[in-house]
């Protein structure tokens, strides 16, 4: 009996193999629902497989959780996962997440490119990724915002600065030149505001790490400065709205008096059905106690007779 209770404390330590099949198992499981319990964990899970250090769960992890779902954040260690493993052997799993057809995911997808597009090995790949990007970013523009409500939560100005910096990065000017020109001429979905946020964003990182002229950065900088100088080309003028006071004070001021009027009238109908009510209840009280009115107005009433008045009578009818 003790050795079966000792056997029963006793803890196994799960093999390497049976904890990659337990991860595979919950990729295969996993589901969107899972996204909006807790952000947290998809970002245990991301940590959790790339411990294993396994390079097909990895990629199945990017192609099957991360492409659809933004609680997956891509997280510092992957870079070193890809290292390891070549870049070219994640390129594939990359695209599908960069493609990311869900409209929430693109910030993540941004910051994902801001992280991995620096030098050496992963430049070829970053390139094709951050073409990939700039693709799916303008399909997700065209989409009408009332339809994809999630586009609302976007960032834009992040954004732009995650994507600039990775085109950058990665010495892509012409695609830099497009989408600065696609951007700046779209206003509804790209205001002032996100371009000025992203450019002041960038700028201590463009001085270090820009060696050299950028055409691109320079118009999209130039336009900006322009439109600014638009805005405040003219003194702003003080709305006139004297007259627009002047009717609205008319009407409440006759809205008031047609309140007050009508609280007057409201007090003078029951201050007089007050007093006919308590007309009624006297005369209705005179009449029970058995006073009789006088025919004459100033006229008092009868007193009331004795009781020896009244058994004389008595005496006397009998």
């Amino acid at each position: 009996m003790a050795s079966s209770d000792a056997g029963c404390k006793e803890v196994r330590t799960p093999s390497p193999r049976q904890c990659v099949g337990f991860a595979d198992t919950i990729i295969d499981r996993w589901g969107r629902a899972l996204s909006y319990q807790s952000a947290v964990v998809g970002g245990n899970l991301t940590a959790l497989v790339v411990q294993l250090d396994d390079a097909r769960l990895v990629g199945k992890l990017l192609a099957r959780v991360a492409a659809g779902d933004p609680s997956v954040e891509l997280v510092a260690p992957l870079a070193r996962t890809f290292d390891a493993h070549g870049w070219d052997t994640f390129r594939g799993s990359l695209t599908v997440v960069i493609e990311g057809k869900a409209g929430e995911t693109v910030g993540r997808n941004v910051r994902l490119l801001d992280r991995l597009c620096t030098s050496g090995e992963r430049l070829t790949v970053c390139r094709g990724l951050t073409e990939t990007a700039v693709a799916a970013i303008e399909r997700l523009d065209r989409e009408v915002v009332a339809i994809n409500w999630r586009l609302r939560d976007v960032n834009r100005a992040q954004l732009l600065t995650g994507l600039s910096r990775a085109l950058v990065a990665t010495g892509q000017e012409e695609l830099l030149s497009r989408f600065v020109t696609r951007v700046l001429a779209d206003p509804k979905t790209y205001p002032l505001s996100a371009h000025v946020a992203a450019l002041t964003s960038l700028g201590p990182w463009l001085k270090t790490n820009l060696k050299k002229p950028c055409v691109p950065v320079s118009r999209w900088l130039a336009r900006c400065c322009e439109q600014l100088d638009e805005l405040t080309a003219t003194e702003p003028v003080a709305p006139a709205t004297s007259a627009v006071r002047q009717t609205f004070g008319a009407i409440a001021r006759t809205a008031r008096n047609s309140r007050r009027s009508s609280r007057i009238r409201s007090n003078e109908f029951t201050g007089s059905a007050f007093d006919r009510t308590a007309a009624s209840t006297s005369n209705i009280r005179s009449r029970g106690t058995g006073a009789t009115r006088s025919a004459r107005p100033n006229e008092p009433a009868h007193p009331r007779r004795s009781s020896a008045r009244r058994t004389r009578l008595r005496t006397r009818r009998g």
